[in-house]
This record gives C-alpha cells, structure tokens and sequence, in this order.
C-alpha cells in the first residue's frame, strides 16, 4: 500500500477543503453583517422619517393647521331632509360593500345610476347647441333659434328665419320632456340640508367617486336654457325661478373638502351669471328680482370656501394618502408617467422616507400654495402666485435625495387653482356692482356717475378688485351702457380692454385670461 501517495493526495484536498470552509464562513458572516447594516440603516431611516414628520405636525398644529381629514366631512343629516337622497339622485352614492365581486359595478342600483349618468345628454342638448348656449364674458344671449333647430331637426333656412320667440317656444316645448324631474328637483330644493353621502372613510383619497358634480352641471345647463327661453317670451318670473334654482344648485356642495368641488361650483355660477346678464342686457329685471339676485350673491364668500378646500386637500393628500402610500407603495404607479419604477422604488425603500416626502409635500404647501389669496379679505396675490410657482425642476437622484419627489405629482397647481377662484369672485363682486347699477338706473332713470353713488341704498360698499384690493373700476356710458372691471390677473389697468386669445381650462366655464382685463360684457346691441 503507498501510503505516501495517499498522504499526498489527502494534503492535496486539504487545503481546498479548509479555503471553502473558510470562504463561507466569511460568507456568511459577510451577509449577516450586511444584512445588519441594511436592518440598521432602515430602522434609523424609518425612525428619522417618522420622528421628523411627528415634529412637522407638531409644528403644524401649534400654527392652527387641521391635518385631521375627518374634521372637513361634513356632519351625516336625515334622509328625509336631504336634498342629495331625494329619488332622482339617490341612486348616485348607493355602493355595494367593498371588495367588489369581479364584474361587479360600483352601484347598487346600476338602472338607477345610468338613468341618472344619460340625463339630458341626448342629442338636443349636446354638440352645436350646447356651444350656443353662451357663457358669462362672451356678451351674448342664448342663440335660441339654432338650438331651436337643432332640437326640431330644422333645415338651415327654417332656423335662420325662426324669430326669438318662436325658437324659446320650441326650446321649451322641448325641455318638457325633463319636466318631471326639473319639479322633483324644485321640490327638494326646500328640504334645509345638501349632503351628498361620498364614500369619505375610502382609504385612499384619490378613489373617491364624485359622480354627482357632473349631474349637477348638466342640470344647471338644463335651467340655463329654459331660462333663456322664458326670457325671450317675457316670462321673467320664470325665468328668475329657474335662476334662483341655477344658484341653489351651484352651492350644492360648499362644505364638501375636495377642490374640485369648489371649481365645479366657480364654473356653475358662471352659468347663473349668464342668466342675470341675459336679462339685465335685455332691460327685464324688476328691482326686487335684482335687490334677491344682489342679496344671493352677497352671501357668497370664495375666498373663505377656497381656503378650506385647500386645507381639506392638504389633509387628504398630505395625510391620509402617505397613509395609503406606506401600506400600498405600489399604488404610485396608478399616479405615475413612470408608474412601474416609481412603483417598485417606493416597495423598497425604508417606509421612513415616505415620511420625508410626507413632510417635504406638506412644507410644499405652506410654501408654494397657501400664500396665494388672503381668506379674511379675498385679496389674490397673483406676483406671489408666479414667484411661488412650484418646486424647482431637478435630477431624479436629487429628487429622491431631498425626498420631495411626489410634490410634483400631488401639490395642487395654484398657476390654474387661484385664477380661477379670482375670476369667479370678481363675477361675484361685478354681479353684486351690475344689479346694483341696474336698481339706480330704475330708480333715477340715469346710470350713477360712480360706484360711490350706489352706498348705502343699492350697496353696503363699493365691492373689491380681488386682484389688486382696491374697489372696482366703473365709467358710466352712452343709454344703458357702462364700463365695469377689474385690472385681471396682470394687476394692470389697462382700460377696460378684453385680450381674447386665452384658452378654455378644465372645469371653467369661461376663458380665464392672463392679459387685459376682466370686464363686464357691454350691453350693446342686445
């Protein structure tokens, strides 16, 4: 037996044996110790991220700040004596339980819901005639005989040669057909509580369903029109019934905490608007419907409502969806352009860096959006709003560095919020000065040579330009005619001229210019 071969062979594969052993062992205990570095590093980091958020909102909270989104529901009512659960539109916030059976839809009631969702969507108030249908700013009435024709299916020449009468009779004739629930809507509109039962305790705040501001809209288009018409035949009792329902339904949701909301309601009250000036252009308001019209508008106060939707937003997004966000990281992907890696990043990241974005949206807030308007005077800051902006634009790694890559996707746009919200509470300020202009001329039979002229008869005081603080700008003119405005989003007086090149925006009823100013329509040639 050659036991020095063995004995060779044997020291030949010890130390193969002894340097595996060795390497894994150092390969575990190089993984054990990563892997405690990794564990240490997210516990400090979660810790870092949670601590500094519990210190913003103590912060907060010492500066009166809600971030409670519970704070901002609005208190349940009775059935029985809500406006939103009368038969027409219960339908709309009747959910089945969640989670949803596959296939299955959202509502109880779906013949219920799409009755709802197809009202007054039929041709007849849809595409030509729906753009006839003017809006405030335009200065001009309902095109009553090319909606007349489009409802009456009407060739060309029989449209042209119908009179205004005759094509607000036809409109009318037509609009019967939603007559029954127009009464049922009159109905309920004297029940004392509007609370649309939305689904406010869903986790995630961006999946609230709101199906009813759409409803809403169409309705007031429905009044619009009927409106319209009875002005055309002279039935100004009508026609100030069916605008008192117009301003009823365009504050159906004032304490609701979304901004949408409150847009919906600044495009809606743009409508109303339009039926005043319709018959303030054609000289058929009485003084006591102009002094109710006065009284209405009086009592509107967007800065205030602004505020809280903002507040409201802020605690929804700013808390409640981090919320969401840390249980579900992969729910960024629904919100992303780059949902995928978005997605994965934030599932594997420590959960204390979704705190830091928490605290860096909510310091967004404070610093680029809030500054925007004063609530107690409802003076906007438009040179504040361009200066404010947004977060200046970065790499992707200095985003994730300063943790502030999800301000981007969730801080509200305060460049489209707030010129919306001036431009509706100027209409309201031009509204209040015009009907009051108009009860002098009755009373005098002359235009006042100034706003002053109106205190304290027609007016408490002379109503504010929102975007510069200082009062309206008036000039009487030739018969009914006068000039009455505000210097716009430019903060530049440049007198009385309209610059009309600015585009439509989403939820407007009307072109919100940046340029020139924001005037209201002459009645010339109406």
């Amino acid at each position: 037996m050659d036991t020095s071969a063995s004995s060779s062979a044997s020291n030949n594969h010890r130390p193969f044996r002894l340097f595996s052993l060795r390497t894994l062992g150092c390969f575990v205990v190089g993984v054990v110790a990563i892997a405690t570095l990794v564990g240490l590093f997210f516990v400090e980091e979660d810790w870092r991220g949670k601590h500094a958020w519990e210190n913003y909102e103590s912060e907060a909270e010492a500066r009166g700040v809600d971030l409670n989104f519970a704070d901002f529901i609005p208190a349940p009512v009775p059935d029985d004596q809500n406006f939103a659960m009368t038969p027409f539109l219960k339908p709309l916030f009747d959910f089945n339980p969640k989670p949803l059976q596959p296939g299955q839809s959202a509502w109880r009631d779906t013949n219920g819901y799409n009755r709802i969702m197809n009202f007054a969507t039929n041709r007849n108030l849809n595409g030509p005639s729906q753009s006839a249908l003017s809006v405030i700013g335009s200065g001009h009435l309902a095109n009553l005989p090319a909606i007349a024709g489009k409802m009456a299916n009407l060739k060309d020449a029989q449209t042209n040669s119908l009179t205004s009468s005759a094509a607000a009779q036809i409109v009318l004739d037509n609009l019967a057909q939603y007559q029954p629930v127009l009464d049922e809507i009159n109905d309920a509109s004297h029940r004392p509580y509007i609370r649309f039962n939305i689904g406010y305790n869903d986790e995630d705040p961006a999946a609230i369903l709101l199906p009813h501001l759409a409803v809403i809209k169409r309705l007031t288009m429905v009044y619009q029109l009927q409106a319209s018409a009875n002005l055309a035949l002279n039935r100004t009792d009508a026609a100030a019934a069916d605008e008192k329902i117009i301003f009823y339904l365009a504050n159906a949701f004032p304490h609701e905490p979304f901004m949408i909301s409150i847009l919906v309601r600044c495009a809606e009250l743009a409508i109303d608007r339009q039926v005043i000036w319709e018959g303030l252009a054609q000289g058929k308001w009485s003084d006591a419907q102009l002094q109710e019209f006065e009284e209405r508008y009086r009592k509107l106060d967007f800065a205030r409502d602004a505020r809280q939707s903002l507040d409201s937003e802020r605690a929804a997004f700013g808390v409640r969806l981090f919320d969401y966000i840390r249980a579900n990281p992969s729910f960024l992907g629904s919100i992303s352009d780059d949902s995928s890696q978005l997605g994965n990043l934030f599932s594997f990241v420590p959960k204390g860096w979704i705190y830091l974005e928490q605290v860096s949206y909510n310091r967004g807030f404070d610093r680029y959006v809030l500054p925007g308007f004063d609530p107690r005077t409802g003076q906007a800051f438009p040179k504040e709003i361009e200066k404010a902006g947004k977060p200046e634009s970065q790499n992707p790694m200095a985003h994730l560095l300063h943790h502030d890559i999800l301000i981007s996707m969730l801080l509200p746009s305060v460049e489209k919020f707030y010129p919306k919200i001036a431009i509706a509470e100027t209409g309201v300020n031009e509204t209040i000065a015009a009907c009051a202009i108009e009860r002098y001329r009755l009373a005098n039979g002359k235009l006042p040579d100034t706003l002053d002229q109106l205190v304290p008869k027609f007016l408490d005081q002379v109503p504010m330009d929102v975007c510069n603080g200082k009062p309206l700008i008036y000039h009487p003119g030739e018969g009914r005619n006068f000039t009455l405005y505000s210097v716009g989003w430019n903060q530049t007086d440049d007198g009385g001229k309209t610059v009309h090149n600015s585009t439509k925006t989403e939820n407007s009823a009307s072109p919100i210019p940046s340029e020139g100013d924001w005037v209201w329509p002459s009645y010339a040639g109406e």
